[in-house]
This record gives structure tokens, C-alpha cells and sequence, in this order.
């Protein structure tokens, strides 16, 4: 019969083997093992931003990776006007074995007449449309020609792009006195027209994630860093062209700290029916936290969790291992990334496997 303690033992070198955790760290994680994913039917590219991500020898550059093995496949040129880019979002796969990544950085500073004068640091973002072949090349890279100017703002937007990769959905934060608003506009990715949709939000908005019905939108909003006595703040999801406008027809989801810890990085399913977060929770054993990706139904109701590791120490990151997850083209798996690794989790059996990741 096997002892208890030989089955911890066990279950930490299985925790290893699925993780790639040193031994010391799966065995604190109480024999806890997670379904190894077996599965070689993931067929997709992901672009990473050197800034976020990890150097590497690719620098600040941005790479487009194979979401199965981590491998760099395409370098992405960053544009000789850009520092460089700062933000993505993906479409499905709108062209024929090409999948649209939208891409947005700034300007570099340039000199003015003054000796070290620089250009105030409120910019419009410069957006990019990056379209990858089913290889995972570059099969073409250009500036989406913006027809009027967009908000501009101290970071580049929150942005998601339609599931048909026709159109954009931003949020710009602008700082106003001691307060924070948002500005949340789309974009027509064919013609370049902006359209504003909520001028003066209260609060920081942001990490937007648009379902496939492009009815249905989840964000984070901290509405009291606009307006005293405001709403909570939390993760909301809304109709972005809804009748009832986009302050008014925000509902929340689930607070930000309401017993699952601090919750970030919002992504929703691809029906709209569950919106998948980042939570860090305090372990009821004492010591270090626990960060864990959750999937909340968008409707109510108790989350799963799907994928949990113990915090360790991240000078970039004081509470967070992860807080960039994106959704496959084809809503089946969740990408968690990390500074310098990653984890594929599949959304229906919970099963992960880890990455190498830059390289």
C-alpha cells in the first residue's frame, strides 16, 4: 500500500513533469497535480512584445510565436517612426489561413526647438494591422490609415478587435486634474473611421475583451478613481452599442476583491456566457499567495478554477505571476504569459502544459 507522504512525493514529480516546478515548490502544493496537456491539435500563432515579455536576443522587437511549442517563427519589424509597440489584440482567423493581429505603439520623441525639449508626453496611439500566415510568417505589416484623430492619452488604449477583424473597440484613460476618465471609441479597420461611444467614463477602463456576437464586452473598470461615491470597482461587462450607452449599461460581474482576491486581466468566452480572470489569494495555510486563473459565468454562479500556481518572487510583478491571458481563435485555450515563460491551459478539461518561452 502506498503511503500518503510517498503519494505527495509522486503527485510533485508529476507536478514537475507538468509544470517544469522544482521539486521543493510542487511538494508545497499540498500533492496538488494538474492534467498534463497531450494534445498536438493546437494550430496557433501568438504575438508576444519584447517590452512585456522578455528580451531575448529579439530586443524590444515584437515575435510571433507557435502557441504549442513557444518557438519564435517570425520576427514583427517595428516601424523606424515607432519606440515601440505596446499593446495587441488578435481577430480569429479572417483571411484565408491568416490570422489579423492589431498592433499600437508611439512615436519616438522628437526634438523641438528648445534644446531637450521633447513633445508633451500625451500622444494619439499609431496603430498597426500585422497579418500572419497559417506558418507563421509575416505576410504583411501596415499602418491602419486612421481617417480623423484618435483620443489621445499618457498609455496606448485598451483595445479589442472583432472576431471578423473588421473593427476595433479602444479605451483611452486620460488623466483630468486628480481624476481619471476614459474615452471609448471604435475603429473601422477598412476605412479607418472613428466612431466615440462614451466621451468622459469615470475611472480607468480597461483590458477590454470582445466576444464572437460583438454584442458583448468585459472590462475592468475602477470607476472611484473618476468620481467620488461611484460604482465599484470590478470586472463589468457591457453592450457596446447598446441603447443604454456604455456607462449606463455596464453591469458588474464580480467585484474586484470580493473573497476570490484581487482580480485583473479580463478575458471573455467566445459566446459571451463566461469571462475568464486572474485572481491572487492569500493561502488559507499561511505564507506566500496563490495566483489562480478563474472562470466566472458571465450570469452568475460559483467559478472554476482552472489553473493555479504558488507566487513566487517577481521584482516586475509584486502580486501577479501572469497578467497578460489571451483566448485561440477558436475559444478552446487560454494563453497565460509571463515574463520569460507561459502556460497553455485547455478551458474544458483544465488539463496545461508549459512552454518555453521567450526560448
Amino acid at each position: 500500500m502506498m503511503t500518503s507522504d510517498r503519494k505527495a512525493k509522486m503527485a510533485a514529480r508529476d507536478r514537475m513533469a507538468d509544470t517544469g516546478e522544482p521539486y521543493s515548490r510542487a511538494r508545497r502544493a499540498a500533492g496538488k497535480s494538474w492534467p498534463r496537456l497531450r494534445d498536438s491539435s493546437v494550430n496557433w500563432h501568438f504575438v508576444a512584445l519584447g517590452g512585456h515579455h522578455g528580451f531575448g536576443p529579439w530586443g524590444q522587437h515584437a515575435t510571433v510565436r507557435d502557441a504549442s511549442t513557444g518557438d519564435v517563427t517570425a520576427l514583427v519589424p517595428t516601424p523606424e517612426a515607432l519606440r515601440r509597440f505596446d499593446r495587441v489584440t488578435s481577430a480569429g482567423a479572417p483571411g484565408a489561413g491568416q490570422q489579423l493581429h492589431v498592433l499600437a505603439g508611439y512615436r519616438k520623441p522628437q526634438a523641438g526647438p528648445g534644446a531637450g525639449h521633447r513633445v508633451p508626453e500625451e500622444q494619439a496611439a499609431q496603430l498597426y494591422a500585422l497579418r500572419v500566415d497559417a506558418a507563421g510568417q509575416v505576410a504583411g505589416l501596415a499602418p491602419v490609415p486612421v481617417a480623423s484623430p484618435l483620443p489621445t492619452g499618457p498609455g496606448t488604449p485598451s483595445m479589442a478587435v472583432r472576431a471578423d477583424g473588421t473593427g476595433l473597440l479602444c479605451a483611452q484613460t486620460q488623466h483630468r486634474g486628480r481624476s481619471w476618465e476614459s474615452v471609448v471609441y471604435t475603429v473601422n479597420l477598412a476605412t479607418g473611421e472613428p466612431r466615440v461611444l462614451a466621451e468622459a467614463v469615470p475611472g480607468p477602463v480597461t483590458e477590454l475583451s470582445w466576444a464572437a456576437d460583438v454584442r458583448t464586452v468585459a472590462f475592468e473598470w475602477n470607476p472611484a478613481m473618476g468620481r467620488a461615491g461611484a460604482r465599484q470597482a470590478g470586472i463589468y461587462m457591457t453592450d457596446p452599442a447598446g441603447p443604454a450607452g456604455w456607462e449606463a449599461g455596464s453591469r458588474l460581474v464580480t467585484p474586484s476583491d470580493d473573497g476570490l482576491g484581487p482580480l485583473i486581466s479580463p478575458v471573455i468566452s467566445r459566446d459571451g456566457t463566461a469571462v475568464y480572470v486572474t485572481a491572487a489569494q492569500a493561502s488559507l495555510a499561511g505564507g506566500s499567495h496563490w495566483n489562480r486563473l478563474l472562470e466566472v459565468p458571465a450570469g452568475g454562479g460559483q467559478p472554476r478554477v482552472l489553473f493555479e500556481l504558488r507566487y513566487q518572487a517577481n521584482p516586475a510583478n509584486l502580486a501577479y505571476m501572469w497578467d497578460d491571458v489571451r483566448l485561440d481563435p477558436s475559444g478552446r485555450f487560454l494563453l497565460l504569459l509571463g515574463f520569460g515563460w507561459a502556460y497553455l491551459v485547455e478551458i474544458s478539461t483544465a488539463a496545461c502544459a508549459r512552454i518555453p518561452f521567450p526560448v
